[in-house]
């Protein structure tokens, strides 16, 4: 797992007309989570998930790679992004910073949603280990689980325990390090082919070029024919509408005024497939609610027992004069279907609305749409702080026009890396 610090100061200087923008900013991300993104495949590494200042990356185990060998690129991966990306020195002033956590295990994959619109998960151990080991990392840090560091020879590498004594820190390689061979993109897509059960004739085989390569390898096999009717229901609306009308994914950069609403629902103790039961139909009914105030589901992560979603309210197509009074009464709605159901201990949810930098991320081969901004930042914050309630900003309440009887002020909690946050408060559907 590999994280970001800078995004959201950069977002905030980007914003600023004087600083060139949303295209500036657009043009500055890319080009950094580009060469990144272009070392993880290259290492052959697979990019499962972007999530906001995040990346979740795998790195499989085939009949022709091993887990030690998966690792040892993983950590090979992380010590070359550290040194070429790992303080990388903008033209308005902020420094992006990296810190990453590797651990290894068994995974589970799951898709959740419909016909129309799905995401999919990464469940198991190492996910929510590697989660953990990147909240005690720092900037500039390599934070390796126990486990997979049991299957590394420890002279290879430059490290020192954790103060947890839990985890370890790589600094560098070594003399005696074996390097684990490079791949280009190419070869990892031949070398998944000759491990897949079924083969392709000729005439299906997709053309290895850029487009082909924007494929998630899992779906590599789908015929161009076949392609898009495939992957539009990973697409939210804004994209999707591009999509079908031809237009660069580049014109859905802008900064914008939207809402977001993030939701941390914490799920009773279950077994992994009874997990994923669960995620599936939470996902089913929080993305029927949320579809019913045309908001649009964004994100969604798992931590432990954690389901989170960001939820954003006034993205193109779908904005609304009244977007902050809307996603209040759908976070209402959410937050009382899920209170009370005996599956789940808590339903928190933090709801902001400001300017935030909303576009497609990424690497040409690989990217996603993404809201990036300091209030959708705080949303968060607010999720996590104040939990089994619906909680907003002052922008928020005063945008609603909602009777102040639906609110009550909160006491004020710091918020990780946020200051001068403003009054918070709760809101409540049901005025007693």
């Amino acid at each position: 797992m590999t994280s970001f610090d800078g995004f959201t100061d950069l977002s905030e200087r980007y914003n600023r007309p004087e600083n060139g923008g949303a295209s500036k900013l657009s043009q500055v991300l890319n080009t950094y989570l580009g060469g990144i993104v272009q070392e993880i495949l290259g290492h052959g590494g697979d990019i499962a998930k972007f999530s906001g200042d995040a990346v979740l990356v795998l790195f499989k185990t085939s009949s022709s790679v091993s887990l030690p060998d998966a690792i040892h690129r993983a950590i090979d991966t992380a010590i070359v992004v550290q040194s070429s990306f790992g303080r990388y020195e903008t033209d308005v002033g902020v420094t992006l910073r990296i810190k990453i956590a590797i651990s290894a295990g068994e995974v589970h994959f799951s898709l959740v949603g419909s016909p129309t619109f799905s995401h999919y998960i990464v469940v198991g151990q190492p996910v929510w280990k590697v989660k953990l080991a990147e909240r005690i990392s720092f900037a500039g840090d390599i934070i390796v689980t126990n486990y997979a560091w049991s299957y590394i020879h420890d002279n290879e590498y430059v490290w020192q325990k954790s103060p947890d004594k839990m985890h370890f820190k790589i600094k560098g390689f070594t003399s005696y390090w074996r390097s684990a061979k490079r791949l280009n993109l190419a070869e990892i897509i031949i070398r998944d082919d000759q491990d897949s059960e079924e083969s392709l004739d000729l005439d299906d085989a997709i053309k290895i070029d850029s487009e082909m390569l924007a494929i998630r390898p899992r779906l590599k096999n789908v015929t161009t024919r076949f392609v898009y009717a495939s992957l539009q229901k990973f697409l939210i609306k804004p994209v999707l509408n591009a999509v079908e009308n031809n237009e660069p994914l580049e014109l859905l950069t802008e900064m914008r005024q939207i809402v977001s609403v993030f939701l941390n629902i914490v799920l009773k103790p279950k077994d992994v497939a009874g997990l994923i039961l669960e995620i599936k139909s939470i996902f089913a009914s929080v993305c029927q609610i949320v579809e019913g105030y045309e908001g649009i589901v964004n994100k969604l992560s798992l931590f432990d027992k954690d389901v989170m979603f960001l939820i954003i309210f006034g993205l193109r197509g779908l904005k609304h004069e009244m977007d902050s009074q809307i996603a209040l009464h759908c976070a209402g709605e959410i937050q009382q279907c899920y209170s009370r159901h005996p599956s789940i201990l808590s339903a928190s949810i933090g709801v902001t609305t400001g300017m935030a930098y909303c576009g497609v991320v990424g690497h040409t081969v690989r990217r996603e749409y993404s809201a990036i901004g300091v209030d959708v930042n705080k949303a968060a914050r607010l999720m996590m702080a104040y939990p089994h309630k619906v909680t907003c900003d002052k922008t928020t309440f005063m945008m609603s026009k909602l009777d102040p009887a639906h609110f009550i002020l909160q006491d004020t909690i710091q918020l990780k890396g946020l200051h001068n946050v403003g009054p918070i408060y709760e809101f409540r559907e049901f005025i007693e």
